[in-house]
């Protein structure tokens, strides 16, 4: 699923795709119990996809992390949220509804986001990487 919105930043403004890629299907809205894939697939998966993710953390929470990521030489965010960590109806309803909303909000002054890959174990959110330290600093 994607969603083409209008984009515009000091270098140009364009049209921008941003993709949902829903890897393995889901059966009625709960996970499949015979899928067990290795965290190692999804990297394979996301270098695949041009997407390589770097050891340097930016931040952590309780269900995932945040890390440094690099698409063709830009470097950028990714956040990696961990299902196994969270109740499942907690991951059903957090991880919907911030998908949702992410793929929908478009502003200039909130990070873009490149790209949601949503595998069965863990969620990957790439985004544009903004070096301004932690809103908690704030």
């Amino acid at each position: 699923m994607s969603k083409e919105c209008f984009i515009e930043n000091e270098d140009n403004a364009s049209f921008k795709t941003v993709e949902i890629v829903p890897i393995l299907s889901r059966t009625a809205g709960n996970l499949s119990a015979n899928i067990t894939l290795d965290v190692s697939v999804y990297r394979a998966s996301l270098a695949f996809h041009g997407f390589h993710i770097l050891n340097e953390e930016l931040g952590d929470g309780n269900y995932g992390k945040v890390k440094l990521a690099r698409q063709g030489g830009k470097d950028i965010a990714v956040k990696i949220i961990n299902r196994d960590s969270m109740p499942n109806d907690l991951a059903e309803k957090f991880l919907g509804r911030e998908i949702e909303i992410l793929r929908e909000v478009q502003h200039e002054n909130i990070v873009h986001i490149l790209r949601i890959f949503d595998y069965p174990r863990k969620v990957y959110i790439f985004m544009e990487f903004v070096d301004r330290g932690n809103l908690y600093d704030f």
